[in-house]
């Protein structure tokens, strides 16, 4: 009898170990591909979403904690809007939560993933609070930053079109600069627009297809929950989008892994 349960102990400690270096080699894989070799787009996203199941569970703690709980006051604000009278006072709140949850809330969740995924590809074990700490110490500076992204990109925007969209594709990575490269102000700024110089077109063309695929995702979870008969219009729209969000969290890993394949690309060029 103990013979027995001393071999399913032994079976169980080995079937373990074995599930862990078959990770890490992967991740090792995973890396030395985003290292060597300038990966194609979907390839980029068939990894984000890999990459995305095997950390699932920080993941889903990453979005129930920051990102559930931040939006419900949006789904509050858009109900109560619509059942009173044109409110300019109320509007304006309104705006100015979708600012702060976009450039507050927006930057922790970004920093976050960068974080964890490229731990996970040097195999270094993530923990939600550890990651929370170094997140909080440099919040102001995160902040800033991405403030500074989102006024330029906003004020081109609306003068003309195309030098909106110009300057976020030159200038979205300083986010990612900061947080894996340690580069502050005009050199985040500077250091997006080195690594995505001569690679403008792949990091256009991967914004087109999140921005795609997220919206193709929620026009089908949109006709899917409008089935249900006791959810209203608005609940509709907010599952729709935060599942849509939940989903396509592997191509927010995605973003990072191409800013990792761009970024030790062009170390390789010099």
């Amino acid at each position: 009898m103990d013979n027995k349960k001393h071999k399913k102990k032994l079976n169980f400690i080995v079937i373990n170990h074995l599930k862990l270096s078959l990770i890490e080699y992967k991740s090792m894989s995973i890396i030395s591909e985003i290292k060597n070799k300038k990966l194609g787009l979907v390839e980029i996203l068939v990894l984000g979403h890999e990459i995305y199941l095997k950390n699932i569970k920080l993941h889903l703690t990453l979005f129930c904690a920051l990102i559930i709980p931040s939006s419900l006051p949006i789904i509050f604000l858009i109900n109560y809007t619509i059942t009173q009278n044109f409110n300019l006072i109320l509007i304006l709140v309104y705006f100015l939560y979708i600012c702060f949850y976009l450039l507050v809330f927006g930057s922790i969740y970004s920093m976050s993933v960068a974080a964890a995924t490229e731990n996970f590809l040097l195999k270094k074990e993530t923990r939600f609070k550890t990651l929370m700490s170094r997140i909080f110490a440099d919040i102001g500076t995160l902040v800033n930053l991405n403030f500074r992204l989102s006024i330029a990109f906003i004020l081109r925007l609306f003068l003309l079109v195309v030098p909106g969209i110009i300057y976020l594709v030159n200038n979205g990575y300083c986010i990612y600069a900061f947080v894996l490269r340690g580069q502050k102000g005009k050199a985040a700024f500077k250091y997006s627009r080195t690594i995505v110089k001569g690679n403008w077109w792949r990091v256009f063309l991967f914004l087109l297809l999140v921005l795609f695929s997220g919206f193709g995702l929620q026009r089908i979870l949109n006709q899917v929950l409008n089935t249900i008969p006791f959810i209203n219009s608005i609940s509709v729209l907010f599952l729709s989008i935060l599942i849509s969000e939940f989903i396509l969290i592997g191509t927010s890993i995605g973003s990072v892994l191409l800013f990792l394949n761009l970024d030790y690309n062009k170390s390789l060029e010099k």
